[in-house]
């Protein structure tokens, strides 16, 4: 990576980069939204590694998108995997106007993105942002945050 300034690196894209793991949550029947933001970005998701829950899975299968599928509790499961260092962007769409929005699944998996330092969006806007960003498909490794 090269360095332009004190704060902001020049990004080097490099097609030989390993695949970033995306996890991928519908939360508070968002389902259809994420399977329509999955189609809509096909193309730029197709050399990375998705995550998500059976139902995602499914969803997505039925667009033509590749999910690996984790079997129940999967919101426990994709947080265990960020604290891991395993996942390296979290796309979770819910839905601020739920009864109880945000549920303490949505609150954990939140905490503990941010505490791991890695990307999140929770709207379709920004994961649109996120999967095109050429950091993605660099070697960019987010600095150490000192929670």
């Amino acid at each position: 990576m090269v360095f332009g300034s004190d704060t902001m690196p020049l990004i080097e894209e490099e097609a030989d980069k390993p695949p970033k793991r995306i996890a991928l949550v519908a939360h508070d029947g968002r389902e259809k939204a994420i399977r329509e933001w999955a189609l809509w970005n096909k193309g730029l998701l197709v050399d990375h590694e998705l995550v998500g829950s059976e139902r995602i899975g499914r969803a997505l299968r039925a667009v033509g998108v590749e999910v690996s599928v984790l079997e129940g509790g999967e919101a426990q499961q994709i947080g265990a995997l960020i604290a891991d260092g395993e996942i390296d962007v979290l796309i979770l769409l819910w839905n601020p106007l739920a009864r109880q929005s945000p549920s303490v699944e949505v609150q954990e998996l939140l905490s503990v993105a941010v505490r791991c330092n890695i990307p999140v969006a929770c709207n379709r806007a920004s994961a649109d942002h996120i999967v095109s960003s050429p950091l993605l498909r660099s070697d960019y490794m987010p600095p150490d945050d000192d929670l």
